[in-house]
């Protein structure tokens, strides 16, 4: 019986382990993303900005 359920116990946790890797794994992806995003609007609205100044007489 403690056998079986140290195995069961050594199951679970390694599923576990590896869901938090993989998770942790996509938030690293997500979070360089949202700055590429962000450094991406940040200069799409600065050329918008600049250009439209430069268009007035």
């Amino acid at each position: 019986m403690d056998g079986e359920f140290f195995k069961y116990l050594l199951e679970q946790s390694s599923g576990v382990i590896i869901a938090v890797i993989l998770i942790l794994r996509m938030e690293k992806r997500i979070d360089m993303m949202s700055d590429t995003l962000s450094k991406l609007m940040n200069e799409l609205v600065s050329r918008v900005t600049s250009n439209g100044q430069n268009m007035k007489p």
